[in-house]
């Protein structure tokens, strides 16, 4: 059922604010000023990991450091994106258990067009993002790759 078409009926339980999500960013390398432009981000929730090492080469210059790359937020493109938790319906709960719920992921214009307690149908991708546990969460950050649905 993943990277398919679903229709699910349900309540919203939360929305985040609304944010800004990069689509297309610019980087730069703090040391000799490369600038890679229009790098496309990915939909979704997933971010972007800066390049380690610069990739140019410059006879008579030292390397570049690891790490060198910054974003240049004046060249980013963005798009409005907000998070919902929908819950199951309380009729189709069987009874004596809990309602189930997911993560929904709205961006452009389908932000801010619903709040808390609204019924709702919501047509989408089922689709999974990344889940790591934090050193706080887990002792031996087991868990790396596990993947979460939204």
């Amino acid at each position: 059922m993943m990277s398919h078409l679903v229709k699910i009926p349900g309540i919203i339980i939360a929305a985040s604010a609304v944010r800004a999500k990069a689509t297309r960013i610019s980087i730069q390398c703090r040391s000799c000023r490369n600038t890679l432009t229009n790098i496309a981000m990915r939909p979704g929730l997933e971010g972007y990991a800066l390049p380690r090492k610069c990739n140019t080469d410059q006879a008579g210059r030292p390397k570049c450091p690891l790490d060198p790359y910054f974003i240049m937020p004046d060249k980013c493109k963005c798009v409005d994106f907000q998070t919902l938790k929908l819950q199951e319906l309380p009729d189709a709960v069987p009874h004596g258990e809990m309602p189930r719920h997911m993560q929904l992921y709205c961006d452009r214009y389908l932000c801010d067009k619903v709040v808390p307690g609204n019924r709702v149908t919501i047509m989408g991708i089922y689709s999974i993002k990344k889940f790591g546990l934090t050193a706080s969460r887990g002792r031996d950050r087991v868990g790396v790759g596990i993947r979460s649905s939204y």
